[in-house]
Protein backbone atom coordinates (compact mmCIF):
# COMPACT_ATOMS: atom_id res chain seq x y z
CA UNK A 1 0.00 0.00 0.00
CA UNK A 2 1.01 3.91 -0.89
CA UNK A 3 0.85 4.75 2.87
CA UNK A 4 2.54 1.96 4.21
CA UNK A 5 5.18 3.13 1.59
CA UNK A 6 5.72 6.59 2.95
CA UNK A 7 5.35 5.54 6.15
CA UNK A 8 8.65 5.90 7.54
CA UNK A 9 8.77 9.65 6.29
CA UNK A 10 5.83 10.58 8.47
CA UNK A 11 7.31 14.06 10.03
CA UNK A 12 6.19 13.18 13.70
CA UNK A 13 8.19 10.25 14.32
CA UNK A 14 11.68 9.89 16.18
CA UNK A 15 11.95 7.78 13.11
CA UNK A 16 12.05 10.08 10.37
CA UNK A 17 15.76 11.35 11.31
CA UNK A 18 16.96 8.08 9.97
CA UNK A 19 15.38 9.13 6.51
CA UNK A 20 16.49 12.82 6.01
CA UNK A 21 18.76 11.86 3.17
CA UNK A 22 16.30 10.34 1.25
CA UNK A 23 14.10 12.97 1.71
CA UNK A 24 16.11 15.62 0.79
CA UNK A 25 16.63 13.20 -2.31
CA UNK A 26 13.03 13.26 -3.02
CA UNK A 27 13.24 16.89 -2.56
CA UNK A 28 16.30 17.71 -4.65
CA UNK A 29 14.63 16.55 -7.40
CA UNK A 30 11.51 18.45 -7.44
CA UNK A 31 11.43 22.00 -10.31
CA UNK A 32 8.91 23.99 -7.89
CA UNK A 33 8.98 25.95 -4.51
CA UNK A 34 10.22 24.47 -1.17
CA UNK A 35 7.19 25.73 0.12
CA UNK A 36 5.01 23.55 -2.11
CA UNK A 37 6.90 20.73 -1.71
CA UNK A 38 7.10 20.03 1.53
CA UNK A 39 3.56 20.49 1.90
CA UNK A 40 3.07 17.15 -0.95
CA UNK A 41 1.73 14.13 1.56
CA UNK A 42 3.70 11.97 -0.40
CA UNK A 43 6.97 13.24 0.42
CA UNK A 44 6.86 13.76 3.86
CA UNK A 45 3.38 12.76 5.50
CA UNK A 46 2.13 14.85 8.45
CA UNK A 47 3.17 19.00 7.17
CA UNK A 48 0.46 21.30 7.61
CA UNK A 49 0.28 25.09 7.41
CA UNK A 50 1.69 25.45 11.14
CA UNK A 51 4.26 22.77 10.77
CA UNK A 52 5.04 24.47 7.16
CA UNK A 53 5.63 27.84 8.45
CA UNK A 54 7.47 27.02 11.56
CA UNK A 55 9.52 24.77 9.84
CA UNK A 56 11.06 26.75 6.91
CA UNK A 57 11.49 30.07 9.69
CA UNK A 58 13.85 27.87 11.75
CA UNK A 59 15.62 26.40 9.37
CA UNK A 60 16.21 30.62 7.46
CA UNK A 61 14.91 29.08 4.55
CA UNK A 62 12.28 31.35 1.91
CA UNK A 63 9.47 29.56 0.84
CA UNK A 64 9.12 30.85 -2.26
CA UNK A 65 13.02 29.40 -2.70
CA UNK A 66 13.22 26.58 -5.65
CA UNK A 67 14.12 23.26 -4.20
CA UNK A 68 16.84 22.53 -6.81
CA UNK A 69 18.07 26.07 -5.60
CA UNK A 70 18.70 25.18 -1.87
CA UNK A 71 22.13 23.14 -1.06
CA UNK A 72 21.76 19.51 0.44
CA UNK A 73 22.30 21.30 4.02
CA UNK A 74 20.15 24.12 3.57
CA UNK A 75 17.32 20.95 2.54
CA UNK A 76 18.60 18.76 5.82
CA UNK A 77 17.98 21.18 7.87
CA UNK A 78 14.46 22.31 6.42
CA UNK A 79 13.48 18.38 7.52
CA UNK A 80 15.12 18.66 10.60
CA UNK A 81 13.08 21.77 11.74
CA UNK A 82 9.89 20.38 10.36
CA UNK A 83 10.68 17.08 12.51
CA UNK A 84 11.73 18.91 15.33
CA UNK A 85 8.57 21.21 15.57
CA UNK A 86 6.02 18.18 14.43
CA UNK A 87 7.48 16.50 17.26
CA UNK A 88 7.37 19.31 20.24
CA UNK A 89 3.94 19.70 19.12
CA UNK A 90 3.04 15.72 19.12
CA UNK A 91 4.64 15.67 22.83
CA UNK A 92 2.52 18.92 24.19
CA UNK A 93 -1.19 17.44 22.41
CA UNK A 94 0.02 14.08 24.78
CA UNK A 95 1.08 16.17 27.48
CA UNK A 96 -2.24 18.61 27.44
CA UNK A 97 -4.66 16.29 25.56
CA UNK A 98 -5.52 19.13 22.84
CA UNK A 99 -4.49 19.76 19.52
CA UNK A 100 -2.94 23.04 19.20
CA UNK A 101 -3.36 24.21 22.64
CA UNK A 102 -3.85 28.23 23.41
CA UNK A 103 -4.49 30.03 26.36
CA UNK A 104 -7.91 30.87 26.76
CA UNK A 105 -9.06 34.30 26.57
CA UNK A 106 -8.64 36.86 29.14
CA UNK A 107 -6.61 34.51 31.19
CA UNK A 108 -4.54 36.05 33.33
CA UNK A 109 -2.53 32.95 35.02
CA UNK A 110 0.70 31.68 32.97
CA UNK A 111 -0.31 28.86 30.65
CA UNK A 112 2.98 28.74 29.05
CA UNK A 113 3.34 25.19 29.82
CA UNK A 114 0.93 23.87 27.90
CA UNK A 115 0.80 26.70 25.13
CA UNK A 116 2.94 25.67 21.17
CA UNK A 117 5.70 27.93 20.94
CA UNK A 118 5.64 29.91 17.32
CA UNK A 119 8.30 31.86 16.27
CA UNK A 120 6.32 33.34 12.94
CA UNK A 121 2.64 30.94 12.25
CA UNK A 122 -0.34 34.15 12.21
CA UNK A 123 2.32 36.91 12.17
CA UNK A 124 1.42 39.44 9.56
CA UNK A 125 5.52 40.53 9.18
CA UNK A 126 8.32 38.05 9.30
CA UNK A 127 9.91 38.88 12.24
CA UNK A 128 13.04 38.52 10.79
CA UNK A 129 13.05 40.06 7.54
CA UNK A 130 9.55 42.01 8.09
CA UNK A 131 8.23 41.39 4.85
Amino acid sequence: HAVEHRRHRDIATEIFSKWTDEVVSMVRQRDGYIVDCIMDQTIMPGVGNIIKCEGLFNAGVHPLRKCKSLSNEELRSVAQELNRFALMWYHLCKRTGEGAPQAPVNASADHSEKLLPKDCYGQLECPKCGQ
